[in-house]
């Protein structure tokens, strides 16, 4: 089954079958790699630098929550192939633009979602009713006459090489998605325990989040918006379990940045998993590495500090890696009061002679957009 750039591979089996079994506590350490070994010895240390950022830097911590959140929504959309023109998913969070079209009303579920998973993370239990709030919340800006809940479609037609075919959505059948995913929330809230919000869960507990991630889009519970949930659902999941990353630095972003590696990962997972027999490792290699990576450019933004606070030039620099589009210097100004305007204009034509910012117009008209091919880091 191919589902955007999501394959699910599987054998035909029989129905006599048992219901795959989801035991996350007793099956990660089948999975795990010397390199899942490795980077989970470097998330340890990653918890361990986070707790001292949250005494040292909090108002920078304060400043990355309220630019990652726009910025995640941003690249969760694009992960999905759906690209809003250039700057309009801001107008519509900041309240400047009315939605007018389903992208529209989907830009904005997705952030009433991920901001109601954020503030209630030890409270939500890890169940289907959670899931189900995700969906409820995303689609909530649309009709009621497109809403929706479990799919109801054991195939969908698909153009594969330029020929329609009918293929099968997952190994699981329509009407039994209900079960499996209540099973494997079951078998997650255990293996998971207790919330912990700010402190480090034992680093062997983030591999169950990963294997549920693959479970999760194996048994493609809805119509739509499955990748976007189980991204929502795995950032909730890491800040319930004390690894909160995902309130600072925009995870989807990394994601989007690494093109079809995301899927890749999540489809050499795929391959025996209604018998059992795949391996997980490769999606919980990846999803370590993209954790480790967004923790590794939030402690670069620390690293350009003085007397406690970070330079002024590298905040400018921050504040495009973590808003795509283009961008003012009123924009700027206005999301750094404390700045002034000679500093951020000074700091913008640095930014531009050096190759990381594009620059588009003149006078009131001039932009200001990050170059792609400079990356996402921040330099020294």
């Amino acid at each position: 089954m191919t589902y955007k750039h999501f394959t699910c591979s599987y054998a035909i089996f029989e129905k006599e079958k048992h219901m795959k079994a989801f035991a996350y506590g007793e099956a990660a350490p089948h999975h795990c790699s010397k390199s899942c070994c490795s980077l989970m010895s470097q998330l340890s240390e990653d918890l361990g630098r986070m707790d001292a950022a949250r005494q040292v830097f909090p108002a920078l911590l304060e400043e990355c929550a309220q630019t990652a959140f726009l910025d995640n929504v941003e690249a969760s959309t694009h992960i999905e192939g759906l690209y809003p023109l250039a700057g309009r998913t801001a107008l519509l969070l900041n309240g400047i633009a009315q939605a007018e079209s389903d992208l529209d009303h989907q830009i904005l579920g997705l952030a009433t979602a991920q901001r109601n998973l954020l503030e209630h993370a030890t409270v939500l239990p890890v169940s289907t009713t959670t899931i189900l709030a995700i969906y409820g919340d995303m689609f909530s800006y649309r009709g009621q006459n497109k809403k929706s809940s479990y799919r109801k479609r054991d195939y969908m037609d698909m153009l594969i090489d330029g020929h329609p075919q009918r293929v099968q959505v997952s190994p699981v059948e329509a009407f039994e998605t209900p079960l499996y995913l209540g099973s494997a929330c079951d078998a997650l809230s255990a293996a998971l325990g207790t919330p912990r919000e700010g402190s480090a869960l034992e680093c062997d507990a983030v591999l169950p989040i990963a294997q549920f991630a693959v479970d999760f889009m194996c048994i493609h519970p809805f119509e739509e918006g499955n990748g976007r949930i189980v991204r929502l659902f795995s950032d909730f999941l890491a800040v319930r379990s004390g690894i909160d990353i995902a309130r600072y630095m925009s995870v989807n972003r990394i994601i989007e940045a690494d093109g079809m590696a995301y899927y890749e990962a999540l489809n050499a997972c795929t391959r025996g998993w209604d018998t059992g027999t795949n391996t997980y490792a490769p999606f919980i290699e990846y999803w370590l590495d993209v954790l480790h990576r967004a923790y590794s450019q939030l402690f670069a933004l620390t690293e350009m500090t003085d007397g406690g606070a970070p330079k002024k030039p590298e905040r400018i620099r921050a504040f495009f890696n973590n808003h795509a589009g283009q961008h003012s210097k009123s924009d700027v100004a206005q999301a750094h009061p404390d700045i002034s305007i000679s500093t951020i204009e000074n700091a913008l034509r640095d930014l531009v002679s050096e190759g990381f910012l594009h620059k588009t117009g003149a006078g009131r008209s001039t932009r200001y957009e990050r170059n792609p091919e400079a990356g996402l880091h921040t330099n020294a």
